[in-house]
């Protein structure tokens, strides 16, 4: 797979680029000093812009400071991921429909384009998206790290299989999502429920999410359960059958006593709560301490 890593501008690496042979199957890493203004672009600058082959990078990696100013991205149509590291650039062309994962990690970045159907793998942080767009129909893996304005995961994404949200301060919608099957939520104090629409989920893991009080029962399917300091949890509901491993660790004594008897298919427990002893004498158990 051809790679860009952009250090400076865009415009200046494709020059860089057209001045050397290029492996297709190798990683350029071709480092320079310097910006370029339309001025001082001679013409045999401009035919190598103009004669570039676009089409044969797949991945493009903007560091820190480093900008498009002649909004060359949009030419790559072909590419496939694309990371923004702090950058200066502040816009993402709905040209790049065949694109499979975007990372996004600080920057001026606004809105995502409509048009990434094929996008797979999500992640934005510290950053002010102001929404997912419900048109990401493939997407399969999203992480929100501290972003201010997202309220929702739209319910058209129903080919998501993992969410992680970390430290956003909105009660974030989710529900309806029938593949998916591993929700992490960190630190994210104002989301007040995990949705009994969630059929599928098999990985449940909720760490300092204070206004969450119950755990659905309809979450038949949860397989791994992860509870740390949710001080409003009280129980474990009876239905999770299947669950195989749980841990939970509290800093309030009134949270979880006992877990139920009906656990049966443990493997692993980890926390601090009464074991009942038909659960305990399992001879496939491991019980460890938080």
């Amino acid at each position: 797979m051809s790679k860009i890593y952009v250090e400076d501008d865009l415009i200046t690496k494709i020059i860089s680029l057209s001045k050397s042979n290029y492996d297709d199957d190798f990683a350029d890493r071709i480092f320079y000093d310097g910006e370029v203004d339309e001025d001082e672009l001679v013409e045999d600058d401009k035919q190598k812009i103009e004669n570039y082959n676009y089409s044969k990078i797949e991945e493009i990696y903007f560091d820190e400071y480093t900008t498009d100013k002649f909004n060359l991205l949009k030419r790559f149509t072909n590419l496939k991921k694309l990371i923004f590291d702090n950058c200066n650039v502040n816009y993402i062309p709905d040209t790049l429909i065949n694109l499979e994962y975007l990372e996004i990690r600080g920057g001026c970045f606004k809105n995502i384009p409509l048009t990434l159907y094929s996008l797979k793998e999500l992640i934005i942080s510290n950053c002010d998206i102001k929404e997912i767009p419900n048109t990401l129909i493939n997407l399969e893996k999203l992480e929100i790290n501290n972003c201010k304005n997202i309220n929702e995961i739209p319910k058209t994404l129903i080919n998501l299989q993992r969410i992680y949200i970390e430290c956003c301060q909105n009660d974030i919608k989710i529900s309806d999502l029938i593949n998916l099957k591993s929700l992490r939520l960190a630190r994210c104090k104002n989301i007040k429920e995990i949705s009994n629409t969630l059929i599928n989920l098999k990985n449940l893991q909720l760490v300092h999410c204070d206004k969450i009080e119950e755990i659905p029962e309809t979450l038949i399917n949860l397989q791994f359960l992860q509870l740390e300091f949710c001080i409003n949890i009280k129980n474990i509901p009876k239905t999770l059958i299947n669950l195989k491993h749980i841990s939970t660790m509290f800093f309030n004594p009134k949270n979880i006593k006992s877990l139920p008897n009906t656990l049966i298919n443990l493997k692993h427990i980890s926390t601090q709560c009464n074991i009942p002893n038909n659960i305990k004498n399992l001879p496939s158990i491991i019980i460890g301490k938080c």
